[in-house]
């Protein structure tokens, strides 16, 4: 995929392996999960409004899993995919794997963003930890929260997004 799309990056990430009576088999790593960003994707990042949603989809069928997307909106309100994630499920130590990612491979250090989300806990977890680059006390990043659906946030995008600027120039 790198190879074909001019400055994608992906990141593999392993583990250890157990047997299925748990007993550690030494040398053997097992596949935790995958991330990765298109380089047209990683190129608009300068351009986009410091406002970041990420969620996750079920996926079904052969291959079971969780996919998990962060997407952000540029100047002309085009909604743009920035990095996306292939995880076994939905916790705090695959989001974190996910935002250290977009953070480090995507985003860079130093950016401030505000993050909306659902409120589940594995995203909330990500949000309390400095190593992942999202620290809300440090001032790495706002986050919040989204309990509206999908037609409200659609009739509300633009005043979320203004409201989220005026919190940036608070926290500059």
């Amino acid at each position: 995929m790198a190879s074909t799309n001019v400055g994608t990056v992906y990141e593999r990430w392993h583990g250890p392996f157990f047997d299925k009576d748990g007993v550690l088999i030494e040398g053997a790593q097992q596949f935790k999960g995958i991330a990765w960003a298109f380089g047209a994707c990683i190129q608009v990042v300068p351009y986009i409004r410091p406002v970041i949603s990420i969620d996750a989809c079920f996926m079904s069928g052969r291959y079971e899993g969780r996919l998990l997307i962060a997407c952000a909106y540029d100047a002309e309100n085009q909604l743009l995919p920035l990095a996306f994630a292939i995880v076994h499920k939905e916790d705090g130590e695959n989001w974190g794997f996910f935002m250290q990612f977009l953070r480090r491979r995507v985003i860079g250090e130093g950016k401030f963003f505000c993050v909306i989300s659902d409120q589940h806990k594995g995203i909330k977890y990500v949000f309390d930890r400095e190593d992942y680059g999202w620290s809300t006390r440090t001032g790495q990043c706002v986050h919040r929260l989204l309990f509206a659906s999908q037609s409200v946030l659609t009739k509300f995008q633009i005043q979320l997004i203004v409201l989220v600027l005026n919190l940036k120039s608070t926290h500059v």
